[in-house]
């Protein structure tokens, strides 16, 4: 199993950049107008706009940024246009200096004198595209939303914006959850002396927002607070019963970036071991990407064969079957109680870390009413136990818990979508 899933993967990677080497061997010959031509193609493929009769929105999508628009696609009336700034990107690199594509510092070069041929060709590039944009589904755009403040690659989509009289939006994707962070990111801000210069920002939380205000990027008062669209996906999902949920999930957190790689291999020891005695539950070690698989596969000297170590399940696949999800640090364990499940995560050897640099510590009341916290190494194998052989829920957090849990991370209304409130942001008639 777990190899056939790595040579799906391998496949889908190769034939990405087969494609991505094709497009740019034609666009060579092709030039600008071929790019441009591409870029509408993919935005018409993709878009779903028949019959919407709400604002029409032309979307920068990255990747992170994606589970959004798909919300916002599945839950308003907004006609969205999902440029690919992915290709944005490619294309735009193949006539733009270095200096040109630095995040954050490109705003430094907007008023040199010695940049501004390329800002227009840039501006020329852009307003040539939406033309084409408009012409093609025959609608006209009325608001352009990103998901970064400091990206330099939809710049271009921005001068032109600000020209047309188009509202320049971002929906921020990024939820600033550290102390450190705090501290950190406004350090840089600061520094750089950036300016977010759009017409207003929708951010996840109050701590991003309060982190924005702090920075000076922006004026607070037109800072929304929406939450993340992308969570809305669990609202109306269908979970298994508890007792039906027949999975355990570990996220790894292998990598030295997470701080704690040491801990992993000790979570890992232990979840390989449960995973012995529990042979009619499944185990899945979920890895980041594949060069996470192959770090985290040398780990691994045996298996049961109840166990999975895989990269290419999805996220919300593995969250929604698993009884209980453990990790580390990661943005993913929060989508975890969103979906109900019960979560640990180790606070001892190198995972006990200071505050300043944990999403999640048992020193925040509202985390430790929730989430289980192991303290020792014995800890892990003792909570995967007493899990599976527990048959509700209820035993571990109570639905008030659970909501103020959340709130502490991330905006997530009871009362409506925070798509809508998404959607709100966008038609509030200042906007114009």
């Amino acid at each position: 199993m777990k190899q056939l899933r790595l040579n799906t993967g391998l496949i889908k990677e190769t034939i990405y950049y087969a494609k991505l080497n094709l497009i740019k061997g034609g666009f060579r010959i092709g030039g600008k107008p071929a790019m441009i031509w591409f870029l509408v193609w993919d935005l018409i493929r993709k878009s779903k706009i028949s019959g919407k009769t709400g604002l029409v929105v032309l979307t920068c999508d990255k990747t992170h940024f994606i589970k959004d628009i798909e919300q916002l696609e599945l839950r308003t009336d907004l006609n969205l246009l999902r440029l690919n700034g992915g290709y944005l990107e490619f294309f735009l690199r193949s006539f733009l200096p270095k200096e040109l594509q630095r995040q954050t510092h490109f705003q430094k070069t907007l008023d040199d004198n010695s940049y501004k041929k390329y800002w227009a060709e840039v501006d020329l590039f852009c307003d040539t595209l939406m033309n084409q944009i408009e012409s093609r589904v025959g609608l006209k755009i009325q608001r352009i939303l990103v998901s970064n403040i400091d990206y330099w690659q939809p710049e271009g989509l921005r001068l032109v914006a600000k020209r047309r009289g188009i509202p320049f939006c971002a929906l921020v994707r990024e939820n600033f959850l550290l102390p450190e962070q705090q501290v950190s990111i406004k350090r840089y801000y600061l520094h750089a002396g950036f300016r977010f210069m759009g017409e207003r920002i929708a951010v996840f939380s109050d701590l991003t927002k309060t982190l924005y205000t702090n920075s000076k990027v922006f004026d607070p008062g037109k800072m929304v607070i929406t939450g993340a669209p992308r969570f809305d996906y669990w609202r109306d999902i269908k979970l298994p019963h508890f007792a039906d949920q027949k999975t355990v999930t570990l996220f790894t957190f292998a990598h030295p970036e997470y701080l704690a790689p040491n801990t992993f291999k000790i979570i890992m020891r232990q979840f390989i071991e449960q995973a012995k005695k529990h042979p009619n539950y499944r185990f899945i070690i979920k890895a980041k990407d594949r060069l996470d698989f192959f770090l985290v596969s040398k780990m691994v000297d045996s298996k049961p064969r109840n166990l999975i170590l895989d990269y290419t399940i999805p996220t919300p696949e593995a969250i929604r079957n698993s009884r209980l999800v453990i990790g580390f640090n990661s943005l993913t364990l929060l989508e975890s109680i969103i979906a109900r499940s019960v979560v640990g995560i180790p606070y001892f050897n190198d995972a006990k870390l200071s505050d300043d640099f944990l999403i999640y510590t048992p020193n925040n009341a509202k985390h430790k009413e929730v989430i289980r916290f192991y303290q020792i190494e014995n800890d892990v194998g003792a909570h995967i136990n007493e899990v599976l052989t527990t048959q509700t829920q209820k035993h571990y957090f109570s639905e008030d818990a659970r909501l103020a849990c959340i709130n502490s991370m991330v905006y997530f209304p009871t009362t409506q979508t925070n798509s809508q409130l998404v959607a709100d942001f966008l038609e509030t008639e200042n906007q114009q």
